[in-house]
């Protein structure tokens, strides 16, 4: 009986162990929360100049998260910071656009007009393969009007690097070759028609990728900013490539 006891033991004791070695190791996927920063000036009559912010942070005290994070800061930082700012983080930044506001009202008395900023950062997309966070913003700081502009950076999960349209498609030249085929047939352009017959203004009337590439559900999302190749009044342009007709070019699984 006893040795019954001992050998039930033994079976109940090496199937904990088993299911023990069986359970999956923590998972060590990126995740992101999002900070919010809001300042405005604090000079009488000048409430109206603020910015706000809605920044995308990688969670974690590791490189992969840092990279990521240093990444979208130097991003930020170009969009919204002057040329000689030294800020290291989002508050002194942020701070440094309502000061140097303050500063140029000090300098010039007769300067009514407000400034304002809005930065809103969201996460795209993200699989195994990559990361693609969008960033959106628009900065008034005087002049006819303000400036709008829509950033797209890459990032690959596995070690935090930037990632760039060349680490998603195998060969450029055909996807750009196909791109303007798409373009011109969403804009009613035939294939011997100048690019830059109608509203466009591609440099040298030669069709180029736009700098910045979305990856959707749907496609790849092409869109180019104010100004990039259109006047200010016609807005950004885009242009969705389908993934089934660029399956055989694609260098990672984003479908």
């Amino acid at each position: 009986m006893r040795k019954i006891f001992y050998l039930l033991l033994l079976t109940i004791l090496v199937a904990a162990c088993n299911n023990f070695k069986k359970q999956p190791e923590k998972s060590s996927d990126l995740s992101f929360s999002k900070a919010e920063y809001k300042k405005e000036s604090s000079l009488p009559t000048k409430e109206g100049t603020k910015l706000t912010a809605i920044i995308p942070v990688a969670s974690g005290d590791n490189e992969i998260a840092k990279s990521i994070n240093d990444s979208i800061f130097k991003t930020v930082k170009l969009i919204i910071g002057q040329n000689d700012d030294v800020a290291t983080t989002y508050d002194d930044l942020f701070d440094g656009f309502i000061k140097n506001y303050e500063a140029f009202v000090s300098d010039n008395s007769d300067y009514n007009l407000m400034w304002e900023a809005d930065i809103n950062g969201v996460i795209e997309y993200y699989n195994s393969d990559i990361v693609n966070i969008r960033l959106t913003s628009y900065s008034m700081t005087g002049g006819a009007h303000g400036n709008p502009n829509t950033t797209s950076l890459f990032f690959s999960p596995k070690d935090g690097k930037s990632l760039t349209i060349n680490n998603i498609i195998k060969d450029i030249d055909r996807f750009s070759k196909l791109a303007e085929m798409k373009f011109r047939e969403k804009y009613n352009l035939s294939a011997n028609q100048s690019i830059n017959s109608t509203k466009f203004m591609f440099p040298d009337d030669i069709f180029i990728l736009p700098q910045n590439i979305f990856i959707t559900k749907d496609g790849l999302l092409l869109y180019y900013n104010v100004y990039e190749i259109a006047a200010y009044a016609d807005g950004p342009q885009e242009l969705l490539i389908p993934y089934s007709i660029i399956k055989d070019n694609l260098l990672i699984n984003i479908q």
